[in-house]
């Protein structure tokens, strides 16, 4: 997993083509839709809290 940008860029940056998204690398390193399901239930991308639900 490479470094993440500043925060800076990371918000300026933000849903652009390109920008930095993590869950793009774990997507591309999983080996099964399996694999990938777990790690979304244990560490989801959107969280509920993340609108106040």
């Amino acid at each position: 997993m490479p470094e993440p940008p500043s925060r800076q860029t990371f918000v300026s940056t933000y849903g652009q083509p390109g920008s930095w998204a993590p869950y793009t690398l774990v997507a591309e390193a999983v080996s099964s839709q399996e694999e990938w399901d777990r790690i979304n239930r244990q560490c989801t991308q959107t969280p509920a809290e993340l609108y106040g639900g």
